[in-house]
């Protein structure tokens, strides 16, 4: 079951992925430059700060008492 969530959600992100390259093959002029790697860029630093977070591990848990 979970590999064919994997197959269904890796043809969703090449579809996107293959839409967006026709929408901007259309939309291409001089100014998509700047929008298009601020957007890039703006998602690897989101990738790579999420990654860091989920492998850092916990460190707050232990601060506070339970009943």
């Amino acid at each position: 079951m979970f590999k064919v969530l994997l197959i269904i959600a890796g043809l969703a992100v090449l579809l996107l992925l293959v839409a967006t390259a026709i929408l901007v093959k259309f939309n291409w002029s001089e100014k998509l430059y700047s929008p298009l790697i601020s957007i890039l860029l703006a998602g690897l630093v989101t990738t790579f700060i999420t990654f860091l977070l989920m492998s850092k591990g916990e460190t707050f848990g232990k601060s506070f008492t339970t009943l």
